[in-house]
């Protein structure tokens, strides 16, 4: 069963899984306004984020600090403060300094983020994305009122002709993908400033619950998952920034002859059974 919104990483050109039920694409001159646009945020997105590795540095030498001086004053409780001192004062002078470190470059993520995020160049980016955006819906035909929505999409390469996830040292297989979802006549459509999905009511088979935690990357929603509407479904969030998610939901459908499931994460799953008129088994 393919994930609608799986993508295999290493293909030549690469599509979700789900390409064979778009029915609508963005022509002309909208794809090169889009591709320009991408081009600009991955560059806004860049200058608002240190390097991976100073990141994975500054954890990692955090992380060293905290053992070093745990180990420190365990063994303080064992033999007092200034023999555990006199033993071991490396672990001091060396655990002090590599959490400072991971204080610091912290403290230098967060300002850098938010001198992007307030430049006007930064400005520039969104009020042209929001004018993107509402020229590809039109195009599309995506009503105003399409429900924006969540969905878990699935990073993966193939290997024996079976899908692998493809997870890295900071991140997950599965990320949070952004979509509309609206019906048009007897058919769920699904999609994003580029495409249009249909999947047939009559093709979806069930939607049922899973009690397993999903572990995926990314965040779409204006308010912190454990704000507001959110907190109830305590999704939790961990150092690198994955969001983890239990119970979550498996829609799952037929189309094009071939078996396909969207999964869905639970704050999401009232607009997927209002539009479906399909109950969570």
């Amino acid at each position: 069963m393919k994930n609608v919104f799986g993508m295999n990483v290493r293909a030549e050109v690469r599509e979700f899984d789900g390409a064979p039920l778009i029915v609508r694409r963005v022509e002309g001159g909208l794809v090169k306004k889009q591709q320009e646009l991408s081009k600009d945020i991955d560059a806004q997105e860049k200058l608002s984020r240190l390097p991976n590795w100073v990141t994975i540095l500054a954890l990692i030498a955090a992380t060293a600090g905290v053992i070093f001086l745990g180990a420190f004053f365990k063994a303080a409780a064992g033999l007092g403060f200034g023999e555990a001192f006199a033993r071991g004062s490396w672990a001091v002078y060396a655990g002090v300094p590599l959490i400072v470190v991971g204080i610091v470059v912290y403290v230098w993520a967060k300002v850098r983020k938010a001198r992007t995020e307030a430049s006007s160049a930064r400005t520039y980016v969104e009020e042209r994305a929001r004018k993107v955006s509402g020229e590809s819906r039109e195009a599309l035909g995506i009503p105003e009122d399409a429900a924006h929505v969540d969905v878990f999409g699935l990073s993966y390469v193939l290997k024996g002709g079976r899908q692998k996830p493809v997870s890295t040292l900071a991140g997950r297989p599965y990320i949070n993908v952004g979509i509309y979802a609206f019906r048009e006549g007897d058919d769920l459509c699904l999609a994003d400033d580029t495409f249009v999905m249909k999947i047939p009511l009559h093709g979806i088979s069930r939607i049922v619950g899973v009690e397993k935690r999903l572990g995926a990357m990314g965040w779409n929603k204006e308010v912190a998952p454990n704000k507001g509407k959110y907190k109830k479904y305590k999704i939790r969030v961990d150092q690198f920034g994955n969001l983890f998610y239990k119970p979550y939901y498996r829609m799952q459908l037929t189309a094009e002859g071939e078996e396909f499931e969207v999964l869905i994460p639970p704050y999401e799953i009232e607009h997927f059974t209002r539009l479906t008129g399909r109950v969570v088994e």
